[in-house]
């Protein structure tokens, strides 16, 4: 028998070992949360690199428009996502497999700030807010006119926005919400925010058709890390409950991405 017959059941076998050492993660643009810069990739994200680093899996880390990025993940195979709001909505679309942290949402302005919601709903004609996101969702929940609800699409600046007027109000974390516009947006002068209006824990996630042994590795890892209420019940969380629930909402050894930028091995 020739010699490659004889060596082709190996040959299958390494390359079905290899294909399973990495995976999918993907992830908003977020920062400070998740991000694809190769020196960090977010306070929520690192965390997973490093986990997925210690069972040896390589993270390949996806960036495309939020919702897309859920459906996908929802209707695939072993496909992981994060940072992401457990909701009603979404509770039978995934496996959860571990709170990373928790997030408080507000609502900056450049003009007196709304005290709630319902104020909000009534002194506001123009309020971003991610594509896709929870916070989306709680605002058509709270009854908010579609056009007042501005659905912010990959790569646009809110904080941008907010300072030429294009908008009047933006719902977001505060890390998020400060992060832009201290550190993208160089602002010396403070934004003015609305009180906390909800504070919401961030998951990772997985497909529904998700692999036991990688669900049972990461939580082993992950969940030691979370603080103390998000410990209690992880085998089996609750979604998370707030008033209303919102999200905030490469990697390992190589870089990988959906965006047009090099990698670590050609820079």
């Amino acid at each position: 028998m020739p010699l490659i017959f004889m060596l082709l059941p190996i040959l299958l076998i390494s390359f079905s070992s290899q294909a399973d050492d990495h995976i999918e993660l993907y992830i908003p643009n977020s920062p400070p949360l998740a991000s694809l810069a190769i020196t960090s990739q977010g306070i929520a994200i690192y965390p997973i690199v490093e986990a997925l680093r210690e069972i040896k899996i390589d993270a390949i880390l996806r960036e495309i428009p939020w919702a897309r990025a859920q459906k996908k993940v929802s209707a695939g195979q072993s496909k992981l996502i994060a940072p992401l709001a457990r909701t009603q909505a979404r509770e039978d679309q995934y496996i959860w497999i571990a709170p990373l942290l928790e997030t408080n949402n507000v609502i900056f302005s450049l003009t007196k700030p709304a005290q709630s919601l319902s104020e909000a709903k009534n002194i506001y004609s123009r309020i971003g807010v991610g594509q896709g996101s929870a916070q989306a969702e709680t605002l058509v929940e709270y009854g908010f006119k579609p056009q007042q609800i501005i659905h912010l699409k990959l790569g646009e600046n809110p904080g941008r926005l907010l300072r030429l007027g294009r908008i009047d109000g933006w719902f977001t974390s505060v890390t998020e919400g400060n992060h832009i516009w201290h550190n993208l947006l160089n602002e010396t002068k403070p934004l003015k925010s609305s009180p906390i209006l909800s504070s919401t824990t961030l998951y990772l996630a997985c497909s529904i058709d998700c692999d036991q042994n990688l669900i049972a590795k990461l939580r082993a890892i992950i969940t030691p890390t979370a603080g103390p209420e998000q410990n209690q019940s992880i085998k089996n969380p609750p979604p998370t409950q707030t008033t209303p629930p919102l999200s905030a909402s490469h990697t390992t050894t190589s870089y990988h991405s959906t965006r047009k930028h090099r990698s670590n091995r050609e820079l």
